[in-house]
């Protein structure tokens, strides 16, 4: 042949010597014969076939997609994006940057239309979907990313996923944070509303029941020597309390005595009769010794003097014409 042809639109050659023409490849056109290189699709549009011969082989991407200069295809906008333009003009998909951000408790669906809304209760996970609130944590709208955690001294009340809300727990209980369910406070503890452990009942001081808002002083005649715990202990005979909300029994001091348990006080020994300390009963003096009211011994008696029985009171003067030379 004298000459060389043109090359069809559709196609190009960039070097010299060559015995056919390359074909545009896809993303790209040519609408003009002998050419040396062919024309991209701009960004916005783009292009799946070879070969192309005029721009309008270039369309514009679909809501939810968007692609740059010589594109074969369009890209999927990012989770939690979306573009609501359906193919009405290529600046409206020429960048990422047209792909919108859902809103908090949104998120965008598989085509990247639009952003549905998640429920109170749920939150947005990974972009991509509704998600019910984990245990002890809540959303009194949708999220996004996480729920609120429940602090200490609140729960889900009992809601184990999906709670919408979190209850302050009632004094008498308890919850630490991320609770579903409040809990009781054991007997021997107590609690105000909101706590988030229970309070151990202090030393004379008790509480007999579960969920118990406050702890009970041990009354007269009773105490309890340990935190924490549920009953009084009534003091045992030979000893008194006469305060409430005590740790320890007092001893009878020597001449007094308790003879039951739970005593508020000690009784004093009747003359003729003594005590030491701890006493539950008193004990007659013996011949030969007397005492008064409320003792701890009892008293010889004198030279002169005598008692003849137990329990004696006072000593009897020797009578004209006897004699007692020693004590006792």
């Amino acid at each position: 042949m004298r000459f060389c042809t043109d090359c069809e639109a559709g196609k190009y050659q960039d070097k010299t010597g060559r015995v056919d023409c390359m074909q545009c490849s896809v993303g790209t056109f040519q609408d003009e014969t002998g050419s040396v290189n062919c024309t991209q699709c701009e960004a916005g549009t783009y292009s799946a076939a070879v070969e192309a011969t005029s721009s309008d082989s270039c369309a514009i991407c679909a809501f939810g997609k968007y692609s740059s200069t010589g594109s074969s295809s369009c890209t999927l906008c990012p989770k939690g994006k979306y573009l609501s333009d359906d193919s009405v003009a290529a600046i409206y998909h020429d960048s990422v940057d047209d792909c919108e951000t859902c809103p908090a408790g949104r998120y965008s669906t598989a085509s990247r239309v639009v952003c549905e809304v998640c429920e109170a209760g749920e939150y947005v996970f990974n972009d991509n979907n509704c998600t019910k609130c984990e245990k002890g944590r809540y959303a009194p709208v949708a999220l996004a990313d996480e729920c609120e955690k429940c602090g200490a001294g609140f729960s889900t009340d009992g809601v184990a996923l999906g709670a919408t809300s979190c209850t302050a727990c009632d004094a008498g209980k308890r919850a630490v944070a991320e609770s579903v369910n409040c809990t009781a406070c054991e007997a021997g503890t107590y609690s105000s509303s909101r706590s988030e452990n229970c309070t151990l009942c202090g030393k004379g001081f008790v509480s007999s029941e579960p969920k118990s808002t406050f702890c009970t002083a041990c009354e007269g005649g009773k105490v309890q020597p340990l935190a924490g715990q549920s009953l009084c202990a009534s003091c045992n005979a030979g000893f008194y309390q006469a305060a409430t909300g005590q740790s320890a029994c007092n001893f009878c001091d020597g001449g007094k005595y308790s003879s039951s348990s739970g005593a508020l006080s000690c009784s004093s020994c009747p003359a003729g009769s003594f005590s030491s300390t701890n006493a539950t009963a008193c004990i007659d003096c013996v011949e030969g010794r007397y005492s008064g009211e409320g003792r701890s011994s009892c008293d010889l008696c004198e030279k002169g003097f005598y008692a003849l029985s137990a329990g004696s009171t006072g000593c009897v003067a020797c009578a004209l014409g006897t004699a007692q030379p020693r004590n006792g």
